[in-house]
């Protein structure tokens, strides 16, 4: 046998640069290979022999696995690209997928976030539903044979012991056809005659593991019991799926992922603009007659990810209040005619809640969200821009949430936030990447130092500033939440329709924000800064900061130019909105713009936030009953 690149004992296949081993399995050792003439990354899988099983059944498995895999082109199926032998061991080119398996991303006893975990799986029922439409069974699904281009990009891998369904249990007759233990399903155990429901109980033991921590062995417990954050209808969507009698588990594959992920009330792309790599979304719309209101299904493109606060997110109904047309109320005078120009007040009234915090009232009325079409700073995800009414007067905290009172809530709690169990998230400056561990969290979020008591917490996934805003719920009697995304933008403009509330020019952005090119590469105490005209601070840089919603591209404006009042964004989803920039902003100052977006899946050391309650009179001046902002101008052409 011949040698490549410096590997002893590997051959050399011409036009590739054999580089490094990846793995072994049961079939083959697979090699890290540059194709010399694109210059491209490839994984070259060579057969090996085990010294027991009949070499030519093997050679035959190994050709078929070539063969199925030339017949199937699915953005969530590992691609081939060439198969061939040389002195006498064959081999196939694979696609390389960088990031590895999906078990690197699992760690054992810690389940992973339910809406990390339902992306993957939708995913992967994507990818096994296609081979299923092209009569293939894949037969051994496992973390190892599911490769991650990232977080939510998974991509099935291994058809080793894949078969046409109309052969299903012809090579089962040895080890080699059984699958893995935890993952195979009984009859295929058992060998049986199987069909596509035993690549269903390998998809549920997977979702089982992501959402517990564990592998379905031996007596199967109920997941709720492994992970209490499930709620028990989650149990019976996967013990149903998990039965050890195929006609007791769900007909589909489809099927059983809706359930799963209906039971965990998290949302992910769907079936058909997953395929078609488009979103689907719903947006009310005001008809012509105040009476008629209609609901328009509107086919927006995707956001591809290529960093981690680039990512597209999620498939749902916006939520809005029709607002019924008024008389001379038009596009024109709503999208370009003659506005009155914003007044805003320079600040609310504003009262002190048990933990201390200043929380600000602020007024009703109506702002331009998102970016103009010709702003060079501006992002695809800040399109279109709409007028939106904010019915109601709301309070919001003048600050971000601290390190301290974050840590009042934890220490009367005993609240363990996800970063601890799961891991939180920092950007590497040596290494250009994101680098997870459980290391990084609240108390200590990774960037060099403890956190002082007055700056922003961060490491701060959703549930965990959720669960704050019910404690401080309690002890106030007021119900805290997240701001709207809406609500956000709104605060953060303060009645200014420029680039950040107090104008246009960057060089002022100094005097009222952190952001990279003056915080020294850490958090800020909060309030150092100038606050914008509402008297609230931080709203450009120091911290990201979570909001209620799910990230998502914007749904087109009203046709009638009539107003968006108090919209939700997405009812659900996978990715959360975040807003502000920070003082490790990517882009410096364009992400502390009052519209710029981004959106977070996990904890990271930049993220923090701040609460806000509805209004429910206290703090109110006298004669303030109907306050409300005048409606600002349009901005720009």
């Amino acid at each position: 046998m011949s040698t490549a690149s410096g590997i002893p004992g590997t051959p050399q296949v011409p036009g590739y640069e054999l580089l490094r081993p990846l793995g072994r399995g049961a079939m083959g050792e697979v090699f890290l290979a540059r194709q010399l003439r694109l210059g491209r990354l490839v994984a070259i899988k060579f057969l090996t022999a085990d010294g027991t099983s009949d070499p030519e059944k093997r050679a035959a498995r190994f050709r078929r696995e070539a063969e199925l895999m030339a017949r199937i082109s699915h953005p969530n199926i590992l691609g081939i690209h060439d198969f061939g032998e040389v002195d006498g061991h064959p081999f196939l080119v694979m696609e390389y997928v960088e990031r590895g398996d999906l078990r690197r991303m699992m760690r054992p006893g810690r389940p992973m976030p339910a809406a990390q975990a339902m992306a993957i799986l939708d995913a992967v029922a994507e990818a096994l539903d296609h081979l299923h439409r092209l009569g293939i069974l894949h037969r051994d699904l496992k973390p190892e044979n599911i490769l991650m281009h990232d977080e939510a990009n998974p991509k099935v891998a291994d058809f080793g012991l894949a078969v046409l369904r109309t052969g299903a249990g012809s090579l089962t007759q040895t080890q080699e056809g059984l699958g893995t233990l935890g993952y195979v399903a009984p009859e295929q155990r058992y060998r049986l005659r199987i069909d596509e429901r035993a690549d269903q109980y390998s998809l549920a033991a997977l979702s089982y593991e992501l959402l517990t921590g564990s592998c379905p062995l031996g007596i199967i417990r109920p997941p709720s019991q492994l992970n209490p954050r499930l709620r028990r209808v989650v149990d019976s969507v996967l013990l149903r799926a998990l039965k050890e009698d195929p006609d007791d588990r769900y007909p589909s594959i489809r099927r059983f992922v809706d359930d799963l992920q209906a039971s965990l009330s998290v949302s992910i792309p769907t079936r058909s603009s997953t395929r078609l790599g488009r979103s689907t979304w719903t947006w009310p719309l005001v008809g012509m007659m105040a009476a008629s209101v209609a609901v328009a299904a509107v086919v927006l493109p995707r956001i591809k990810r290529p960093t981690e606060t680039e990512a597209s997110g999620t498939v749902a109904g916006w939520v809005s209040v029709p607002t019924p047309v008024e008389k001379g109320s038009g596009a024109s005078s709503r999208m370009g005619g003659p506005i009155r120009p914003a007044s805003a007040p320079s600040s609310g009234p504003t009262r002190t809640n048990p933990m201390g915090m200043t929380m600000v009232r602020l007024p009703a009325g109506e702002f331009w969200m998102g970016s103009p079409p010709d702003d060079p700073m501006a992002k695809e995800d800040e399109h279109p821009r709409r007028l939106v009414r904010i019915s109601q007067p709301f309070w919001m905290a003048a600050h971000e949430v601290t390190h301290g009172q974050f840590r009042s809530f934890v220490e009367d709690t005993g609240y363990i936030t996800i970063a601890e169990s799961e891991g939180g998230r920092v950007w590497d400056r040596e290494l250009g990447q994101v680098r997870a561990d459980t290391a990084f969290h609240w108390r200590d979020p990774g960037y060099g130092r403890p956190p002082l008591d007055d700056e922003p917490v961060v490491q701060i996934a959703r549930p965990d500033a959720e669960e704050f805003c019910r404690w401080l719920s309690e002890r106030d009697g007021r119900a805290y939440r997240l701001p709207t995304e809406a609500e956000w933008e709104y605060a953060c403009r303060a009645g200014s329709t420029t680039r950040w509330s107090m104008g246009d020019d960057p060089d002022r952005l100094a005097a009222f924000a952190w952001w990279r090119a003056n915080s020294s590469w850490r958090l800020r105490p909060v309030g150092s800064k100038q606050p914008n005209r509402w008297g609230l601070f931080d709203l450009h840089g120091n911290a990201w900061e979570l909001c209620s919603d799910w990230y998502a591209p914007y749904p087109p404006p009203d046709p009638t130019g009539a107003p968006i009042v108090d919209p939700k964004g997405p009812t659900s989803g996978y990715r959360w909105v975040i807003r502000g920039g920070s003082w490790d902003g990517q882009d410096s100052e364009s992400q502390t713009r009052s519209a710029a977006r981004s959106h977070k899946v996990s904890p990271y050391f930049t993220v923090g936030f701040r609460v806000c309650h509805d209004d429910s009179g206290a703090g109110r001046t006298a004669g303030d009953e109907s306050e409300s902002a005048p409606r600002p101008a349009e901005p720009g052409p």
